[in-house]
């Protein structure tokens, strides 16, 4: 168990007395869990719980005009369980695990700023209609994630081995926009990686690949400033990840 705090301040940014001033943010962190081995010392397995009850998170939102402004969501839980770990299979190969359950959930934030086109439902702060976001889940959190992967490594010769990867990743859908706008919800998405290289005591040559599923994830995006304010576009930018990628990594150790 654990508690901790940042700072308020104030946000020369902000564009309306509302914002101008963010107050300090409190946590209490509570975490259970346990290490373990089995199949003979072959396999280990970590698992834990933890449960954080944030108190004004300062939560970064577009304010709606020019820029992103720093606010309090009153009171926020996050909670969740992991697992991870790794098996030895049969010499040289090795299974490795992990699996998140997250739930990110605003119990009390209604005080937020609202996306493009959204109607205020939420707190009048100095006059200006703000949303309500309670009970909604925050951005950038999948509900569930999942990683499968397996190395095997084995010897070529006396000075020479060949060390293989492969890894799978699973992620559950999410909201990618600063201000939850429903319209970038993104569906939940799964990529594969894979890495083979030769090795000697001074040098190593590896083919990799990256996103080989070739899948198409848009990770983060925002308002352009006054495009909604000002010309009544409402013109979003973003961000996505590489599409597949093959590489050729060489390294010489001296």
């Amino acid at each position: 168990a654990s508690t901790s705090f940042k700072g308020g301040g104030f946000d020369t940014r902000a564009n309306s007395e509302a914002f101008f001033e963010f107050e300090e943010e409190r946590a209490n962190t509570y975490e259970i869990g346990v290490k373990a081995t089995f199949a003979n010392g072959a396999a280990d397995l970590n698992a834990a719980y933890f449960y954080t009850d944030y108190e004004d998170l300062q939560v970064s939102q577009f304010d709606g005009k020019v820029g992103f402004t720093v606010g309090n969501a009153k009171e926020t839980v996050v909670q969740g369980i992991e697992l991870d770990g790794r098996w030895a299979l049969t010499e040289g190969l090795v299974m490795r695990y992990a699996m998140a359950y997250l739930d990110y959930e605003y119990k009390d934030f209604r005080n937020g700023n609202c996306y493009q086109g959204q109607t205020p439902n939420g707190d009048i702060v100095s006059g200006q209609a703000l949303c309500d976001y309670t009970g909604m889940s925050g951005g950038y959190a999948p509900k569930k994630t999942a990683n499968l992967g397996f190395d095997y490594n084995f010897s070529l010769m006396d000075a020479l081995e060949m060390r293989t990867s492969i890894d799978g990743q699973y992620v559950d859908n999410h909201n990618v926009h600063s201000n939850l706008d429903p319209q970038y919800n993104i569906d939940g998405y799964f990529t594969i990686d894979a890495r083979m290289s030769v090795e000697s005591e001074n040098w190593t040559l590896a083919l990799l690949g990256k996103n080989l599923s070739d899948e198409e994830i848009l990770t983060s995006v925002s308002n352009v400033p006054l495009s909604g304010s000002s010309f009544g576009t409402y013109t979003y930018n973003g961000f996505v990840s590489h599409p597949r990628t093959i590489a050729v990594e060489a390294a010489y150790r001296f």
